[in-house]
C-alpha cells in the first residue's frame, strides 16, 4: 500500500496546473480492495479470531473510541501523520460496497455470535507429529511478533522462519520464495535458522 501511495498524483506537465489523482492509482487501489471475488474475507475477518465471545465489530468500536485520530483530512490540514486502519472491516462497508450488500445480515449475526469454540487445542499442538514450518514476519503490521512466537512455541516440532524480508504479504510479494524457504526447511535443503 505504501508504494501505491507514491504514485497518487499525475505528473504536472503545465506549471501551476492543479494536481490530479492519477487513473493508475485509482485503478490499482480499487483492485487492491476488491471484494467482488473475495466477499468471505470481509464477512469472516473479525470472527476468525473469536473464542468464547462476540467481536461486536471490534475495529469499528476502537475507531469510534479514539475519536478523530483516523480523520485523514484533519491530519493533513494539521500536518499530523495520517493513520490508516489497515485491513479492517467496518459495518458501513456492507451498506456501501455492492459486492458485500447481500452479506449484511450474516455479517451482523456473526458480529454478535458469542459461542465460538477455542481457536486451537494447546494439548494437541504440544503433541504435534506433523512436520510444520511457518513464516513469522518480524515487522508484521497486523500480527504481533511476540504473540506469534508464543503460539509457535506451543507447536511441537515447528520450524519457524523469522524474517523481516517481508511484512505480512510474503505470499503476495514473492510467494515462490516463501514457499521454497518453508519447504526447504522441512526437507533439509534450507537451514533452520
Amino acid at each position: 500500500m505504501h508504494y501505491l501511495f507514491e504514485s497518487v498524483w499525475d505528473p504536472t506537465l503545465v506549471p501551476g496546473a492543479p494536481k490530479r489523482i492519477s487513473y493508475n492509482f485509482l485503478s490499482s487501489f480499487e483492485k487492491w480492495l476488491n471484494f467482488d471475488t473475495n466477499p468471505l474475507y470481509a464477512l469472516l475477518h473479525e470472527s476468525i479470531y473469536c473464542q468464547g465471545s462476540a467481536n461486536k465489530w471490534s475495529a469499528n468500536s476502537v475507531r469510534t473510541a479514539v475519536g478523530d485520530k483516523f480523520d485523514a483530512i484533519r491530519a493533513a490540514r494539521e500536518r499530523l501523520p495520517v493513520l490508516f486502519t489497515g485491513e479492517m472491516i467496518f459495518p458501513w462497508m456492507f451498506d456501501e460496497i455492492h459486492a458485500l450488500k447481500p452479506f449484511k445480515e450474516a455479517a451482523h449475526i456473526l458480529a454478535e455470535k458469542k459461542d465460538w469454540p477455542p481457536l486451537y487445542d494447546v494439548q494437541v499442538l504440544n503433541n504435534n507429529k506433523v512436520p510444520v514450518a511457518a513464516a513469522v514476519y518480524y515487522e508484521d503490521l497486523y500480527v504481533n511478533f511476540k504473540l506469534a512466537m508464543e503460539t509457535a512455541s506451543q507447536i511441537a516440532g515447528i520450524r519457524p522462519w523469522i524474517t523481516n524480508e517481508f511484512m505480512h504479504s510474503g505470499l503476495r510479494d514473492d510467494g515462490s520464495k516463501v514457499i521454497d524457504q518453508l519447504l526447504g526447511m522441512l526437507n533439509g535443503r534450507k537451514p533452520l535458522f
